[in-house]
């Protein structure tokens, strides 16, 4: 069959008419000869393969409609994204995350990465496997620590100079709930640990403000609680609201000490070690129960009280009658 490579690596081919036609895909077939074997497994369940000699494709017109088929492109890009997923690092399903995870948009960078790597010369070219000997050769299947290596190199090429090291751990030790994917919540382990960090333990990041006061993992208020999380400043504008409303001055003096720190963007280990308790976790629960107390004294809910929330914390007629509130 007559063939000939195009400047973008695309592969035109003669058609028994005389007729030109460009495959489309063809320029992944090199990428395809550099999918370590579990890929490769995956379509041949599916009944798709390619002959790992070059000279032999589209002398079958079942190889030239799986080349030009999505599911070729897809296996291929998928097949790259998971190679540079390890390779940036990270462990764990690709699937609990969702597309906007920075690693997961790195990762997906294939149309780089592809392109990259014939130019380095880790991935031939089209032009390189179709030309005489080596169209006769057979293609050697690549383990799956050299595929990975090879988009390793051609991530760090294209990043060079960027510190994505850095980046990439920052975006690990600091994840945040667009990027893990929803749908997976059942048996993503990664995913419920971050929701218990970030609502009960993760207390280091001043700016978490209601993830850190509101102590309630039950995974049925939580898109109540992340829509009160995301807000600006929520927790100033409790504590504004808590002036307003004359409750501030209920409170005793340690708690409104521990308001105003918190106000002031303080951890809640800062604030344990100047209030002078032994950890963070009570200071915690002291400030929850002043979140539920405010509730039942405001009538508003802010999420603290559960559902079966009956017992009020305090007399508040009787504070009011001390405070002299009206």
């Amino acid at each position: 069959m007559n063939l000939r490579v195009l400047e973008d690596d695309r592969i035109v081919i003669e058609l028994p008419d005389g007729a030109e036609h460009v495959i489309r895909n063809s320029e992944l077939i090199p990428a395809y000869y550099c999918l370590p074997k579990e890929f490769l497994e995956f379509l041949k369940k599916h009944g798709k393969r390619l002959p790992r000699k070059p000279s032999q494709l589209f002398f079958q017109p079942a190889d030239l409609k799986f080349v030009e088929s999505n599911l070729f492109r897809s296996v291929i890009h998928e097949a790259f994204a998971r190679l540079a997923w390890f390779a940036l690092g990270m462990k764990g399903w690709i699937g609990f995350y969702s597309r906007y995870a920075p690693q997961w948009i790195v990762a997906h960078q294939t149309d780089l990465w592809i392109p990259l790597a014939k130019e380095l010369s880790f991935m031939k070219t089209n032009a390189e496997l179709f030309a005489p000997p080596e169209c006769e050769s057979r293609q050697p299947i690549p383990s799956r620590i050299d595929a990975q290596e090879m988009v390793e190199v051609a991530i760090y090429y294209e990043f060079l100079g960027s510190d994505l090291d850095m980046i990439l751990e920052t975006c690990r030790s600091t994840p945040c709930e667009e990027d893990f994917n929803l749908e997976t919540k059942n048996h993503n382990h990664r995913l419920r640990t971050f929701w218990r960090e970030w609502y009960h333990w993760r207390t280091k990041h001043p700016d978490v403000y209601y993830g850190v006061i509101v102590e309630n993992t039950n995974f049925s208020h939580h898109d109540k609680l992340m829509s009160l999380a995301a807000e600006d400043d929520t927790e100033e504008e409790v504590v504004a609201d808590l002036h307003g409303k004359a409750f501030y001055d209920t409170l005793s003096p340690m708690d409104q000490q521990i308001i105003y720190l918190r106000s002031r963007r303080l951890t809640l280990e800062q604030i344990a070690k100047q209030v002078g308790f032994a950890t963070h976790s009570a200071v915690h629960k002291r400030i929850q129960r002043i979140g539920k107390a405010y509730e039942l004294w405001s009538g508003e809910d802010l999420g603290f009280r559960g559902k079966q929330e009956k017992k009020p914390y305090f007399d508040y007629d009787a504070i009011r009658r001390q405070k002299h509130v009206v």
